[in-house]
């Protein structure tokens, strides 16, 4: 199995990947949640697991991942 890097910038609104489109975005979120499973699923446990469910664009105009749900994300525009 390989997978290929998905290509993205240091965004200008802080210290996140910046995706310049959503299905990339979309794209880097179902790899991150598949490592992060199968790095928990090494150690044992999922307890206590943070793992990205969602992406938004932020003011830049970039897309990022949070683990944070609508409630959490306040008023930033959740796209998936």
């Amino acid at each position: 199995m390989s997978s290929k890097a998905i290509d993205w910038r240091n965004c200008e609104c802080g210290q996140k990947r910046g995706f310049t489109r959503q299905d990339q975005a979309r794209k880097a979120l179902g790899q991150v949640q598949a490592k992060r499973t199968r790095r928990a699923d090494l150690g044992g446990s999922r307890r206590g697991l943070k793992i990205e469910h969602r992406a938004y664009e932020c003011e830049a105009g970039y897309f990022h991942l949070t683990s944070k749900n609508r409630k959490e994300a306040g008023n930033r525009e959740v796209t998936a």
